[in-house]
């Protein structure tokens, strides 16, 4: 056995080193110890880490909210003719100081810069009426789809995201695309985008693409490209589409199962997916460089 004053030393050598004694009964800090110097260098370096992120997350967005101001300035939307809920109406992009009338689909340019594409919104978060640009009049307003001589709207549910295009993209009808045996189905490429944000009917919005998921809607395949605006918060962490689970968890399963489920409210079956998986970015860029060939080649001015 150790003898009563070895055992005091080892007992006192332990209570220095992990920077405590014991005195009348109560325990005190007797200095910093190894451990806890650690852990409070550790803890200093963590919140500047956060501080970094947050400075390096603070300049992305203001970047990105000086593109969208820059696109705000260059883009405006002007209500053309006739009233809003009628066959009628019809929304115009315009250019400049002068409201100069152009092309939602063929002026307005794809890319905005190297990273971000130029997203056309047809559809505002939580709005029904179903919007499209119109291909073949003059300047390619926005306009209110018709079917079966009525305005058109989705029975299904209001959309739950912004919803669009892409300029100077067009999945062609008659040849098969994307590496399957389906056509396209004669539209620009369908954006949906993820931002909390409302954004109004008629912007151009630079976004981030992300990814895709492959809708075969009617025998034709009809990508829908996931984006997110570059001025929401949010995009400074999503880059790819792994990173949309990651940080909106639920998103891309309420997607898929909305584009599955949204005919069936007029009585029509459920719709399929050449994959039920989201493409990945490489994917979407691919998808993107196809289309924008194929409105070159086919319908370009």
């Amino acid at each position: 056995m150790l003898s009563s004053t070895r055992s005091r030393f080892v007992s006192a050598t332990r209570s220095a080193v992990l920077g405590r004694v014991a005195v009348s009964g109560l325990v005190t800090p007797a200095r910093v110890s190894v451990r806890a110097y650690a852990r409070g260098a550790l803890e200093d370096r963590g919140r500047a880490l956060e501080d970094r992120a947050v400075r390096e997350h603070d300049a992305l967005l203001l970047q990105a909210l000086r593109k969208s101001l820059e696109n705000a300035r260059a883009y405006h939307v002007v209500e053309g003719e006739g009233a809003v809920g009628t066959e009628a109406w019809r929304l115009y992009v315009t250019r400049g100081d002068a409201n100069e009338r152009v092309s939602a689909w063929h002026d307005v340019p794809l890319s905005h810069d190297s990273h971000s594409y130029n997203f056309i919104v047809e559809m505002p978060k939580k709005t029904d009426a179903k919007m499209e640009i119109s291909l073949d009049e003059e300047f390619n307003p926005i306009k209110q789809d018709i079917k079966n001589n009525a305005l058109r709207f989705i029975t299904y549910g209001k959309s739950q995201w912004n919803y669009g295009s892409l300029p100077q993209t067009w999945e062609d009808p008659d040849v098969a695309i994307s590496g399957t045996e389906l056509k396209g189905d004669g539209d620009p490429l369908d954006v949906v985008e993820l931002s909390d944000d409302i954004l109004p009917r008629g912007a151009v919005v630079p976004v981030k693409v992300v990814g895709a998921l492959s809708l075969i809607d009617e025998g034709e395949l009809d990508w829908k490209l996931i984006a997110i605006a570059e001025c929401d918060p949010m995009s400074t962490k999503i880059h790819d589409i792994a990173d949309v689970e990651k940080h909106m968890p639920g998103k891309l399963d309420a997607i898929r199962e909305w584009y599955r489920l949204y005919k069936s409210a007029d009585g029509k079956g459920l719709n399929s997916f050449v994959d039920e998986q989201f493409a990945d970015k490489a994917k979407a860029v691919e998808v993107i460089e196809e289309a924008h060939a194929s409105w070159a080649a086919k319908m370009k001015p």
